[in-house]
């Protein structure tokens, strides 16, 4: 019997494809913004977000809660002039916790990956061939954009036939807004 691999599993369980992850310079699996946003959204994951500190320009501190699956979590992001080369500093802070709950709360963060927000460090190098070995996922996981038409047409079928449109959009490439009008929906994939 094949031995499972638990991050190939989490990325098929919340549709990430080769471009949502790449490998930073030291090693470790990053997930980008875009793959982040998808996870939240598949998961279904709340956040209440409080400013712990707030200097503009110079330093922030946000607190994000949730609670998902009867786990109630709390953690923290921090942006400031010496970790982050962005004058928004409340903004990346809110982004890094966004990010680091949804990894802790899915369990991406227990085997080790991160996203792109985490550190200037983990910035995809442009140069390398996406399609290279340096990505998480294999190459079946490479899909195409769902055309719009194509998307309207499953949402407004979704009632009707719910089992069948996940299954659908399940074998698709969803943009950053279809990802957001399925939440709105309340369509888990």
């Amino acid at each position: 019997m094949a031995k499972s691999d638990p991050l190939k599993d989490l990325c098929e369980k919340y549709n990430l494809h080769n471009d949502d992850t790449f490998k930073s310079p030291q090693g470790w699996t990053i997930i980008k913004r875009r793959g982040i946003d998808k996870i939240q959204a598949i998961a279904n994951i709340d956040i209440n977000y409080d400013i712990v500190e707030y200097t503009p320009a110079e330093s922030a501190a946000i607190k994000a809660t949730s609670k998902w699956n009867s786990r109630i979590l709390t953690t923290f992001g921090e942006s400031n002039t010496k970790n982050c080369r962005q004058s928004y500093v409340l903004a990346m802070a809110e982004k890094r916790a966004m990010s680091r709950i949804v990894l802790k709360l899915t369990g991406f963060y227990e085997l080790g990956v991160m996203s792109e927000d985490e550190s200037e460090d983990f910035k995809e190098d442009k140069s390398k061939d996406l399609n290279s070995n340096n990505n998480t996922t294999d190459s079946n996981s490479n899909y195409n954009e769902l055309p719009k038409d194509r998307f309207d047409k499953a949402i407004k079928n979704y009632q009707n036939n719910p089992d069948g449109v996940i299954k659908e959009l399940k074998k698709w490439k969803l943009s950053d807004d279809q990802l957001k009008t399925l939440r709105l929906n309340n369509v888990k994939l």
